[in-house]
């Protein structure tokens, strides 16, 4: 592996803020990898984006500790492979969820490689609705994306949007992939 980038936090507690969710984001539930700058020193960074319903979001702030796992793998559809990263937060708790991100193969080797590049993967929770930070917590990079991108390199992604979109809806409607990735994580 080449050498990572140090983008350990190193400020302290703070109060954050982020701009206001737009589109597709705003009033949905998911998580997702974007650049943000969280540290002018550093520059743009990749960091998983949880996004809940407010009452949700705020109570993720007692859990601690707050642990996070990422589940990652692909799935072959007639339009394509589908890469996936389940993200098992707050794992253990009463407040535990499991949310799905959807890659495309094809396109998403750029964002998960510099994710992977990071010694360090920030978690930052949102309200839904207001985009106010309710989590922000730094963990070791030890989710396995290196192993994501290994995947990218042995599947055809969809060759387009379109194509992603359909290979998607595939799997939404014949595959239970949280429900697995969560059946495995409790027989663990």
């Amino acid at each position: 592996m080449s050498r990572r980038t140090n983008n350990l936090w190193r400020h302290g507690r703070h109060e954050f803020v982020i701009p206001p969710l737009t589109g597709d984001m705003l009033g949905s539930v998911g998580c997702g990898l974007v650049s943000m700058t969280m540290d002018s020193a550093i520059g743009d960074e990749i960091v998983a984006l949880f996004r809940d319903d407010p009452g949700y979001a705020e109570q993720y702030a007692a859990v601690t500790p707050l642990t996070l796992i990422a589940h990652t793998g692909a799935i072959q559809t007639p339009f394509g492979a589908v890469a996936f990263i389940v993200w098992q937060i707050a794992a253990g708790s009463p407040h535990e969820a499991y949310v799905e991100t959807f890659l495309n193969p094809a396109t998403a080797v750029p964002l998960v490689a510099d994710a992977a590049a990071q010694t360090h993967l920030k978690l930052i929770i949102v309200n839904n609705r207001s985009s106010a930070v309710t989590v922000f917590i730094d963990f070791e990079n030890n989710f396995g994306l290196d192993e994501l991108l290994d995947v990218f390199e042995n599947v055809d992604g969809p060759s387009d949007e379109r194509d992603f979109a359909q290979a998607v809806e595939h799997v939404v409607s014949n595959i239970d992939i949280v429900g697995a990735v969560r059946d495995a994580a409790q027989n663990d």
